[in-house]
């Protein structure tokens, strides 16, 4: 029986948006591949421990503070700050990166976004063949730097090195400092095409190496029947119950 050639499968995921979503993507992650999903969380997961890898996400008190400093800063016009440009919000994904890159100094990892299910064993082979492209070097990414103004990190493959570790670090301490600010937007993904872009991180372009041109080349791959990361219209209250009927398009 075919095995995911790689160490560990994190996410990052609040109490609330756990039951909400990452719920789903912890349990079909195990029935369909047999891995316990690693979860790095600013809440008290301890319910599920059946289900996942618990870890408390370290930075969480730092966190909190910027999010209250950020929220505040903007105050009244905060409502109506675009989506992709509240860090506060985004500033989890790169402490729960940075935390599974400094406890697994040699660890390969598949970082997912929460909000996404496993849906088929093909899964195991898909991710395999990418993890095979991605070995020589820090990150396997969708890009699409073409037609987007960001990467999809939803799907991220990591393989730790000290530069990778050093980026993140860079990363972590723009966020915390303000610095990001000069980014066309301030997403983890425009943090994490700022270090390629300055040549601070290693990767392959899954868009380029794979031909894929749309905004969501993850469901524009041969990921497609296997996986899904469940954006706009498809991460909705009834997310579930258009899993099980099939009703993803």
């Amino acid at each position: 029986m075919e095995e995911i050639n790689i160490q560990s499968i994190f996410t990052t995921s609040s109490k609330k948006y756990f039951s909400d979503y990452g719920l789903q993507l912890a349990a079909s992650l195990y029935k369909k591949t047999g891995t316990k999903l690693t979860v790095y969380s600013e809440d008290n997961l301890e319910a599920y421990d059946n289900l996942i890898k618990i870890k408390p996400l370290k930075h969480s008190v730092q966190l909190s503070q910027f999010q209250l400093d950020f929220r505040t800063h903007y105050g009244s016009k905060y409502q109506f700050l675009p989506y992709l440009m509240k860090m506060d919000i985004w500033a989890f994904k790169i402490a729960a990166q940075l935390q599974h890159i400094e406890e697994n100094p040699l660890d390969s990892a598949l970082y997912l976004d929460s909000d996404s299910v496993v849906l088929t064993r093909k899964f195991i082979s898909e991710v395999n063949y990418l993890a095979e492209k991605a070995k020589n070097v820090d990150c396997g990414l969708f890009r699409r730097k073409s037609n987007y103004l960001h990467p999809e990190t939803g799907f991220i493959i990591f393989n730790n090195s000290t530069e990778l570790h050093l980026a993140f670090l860079d990363m972590y301490r723009k966020i915390i400092s303000g610095e990001y600010i000069y980014l066309p937007s301030w997403t983890d993904s425009s943090l994490i095409d700022d270090q390629i872009e300055r040549r601070k991180i290693s990767y392959i372009d899954f868009c380029e190496e794979l031909g894929l041109k749309s905004s969501n080349p993850i469901y524009e791959s041969n990921l497609k029947k296997s996986f899904i990361h469940l954006k706009g219209r498809r991460k909705g209250r009834y997310s579930r119950i258009k899993f099980f009927l099939g009703r993803y398009r």
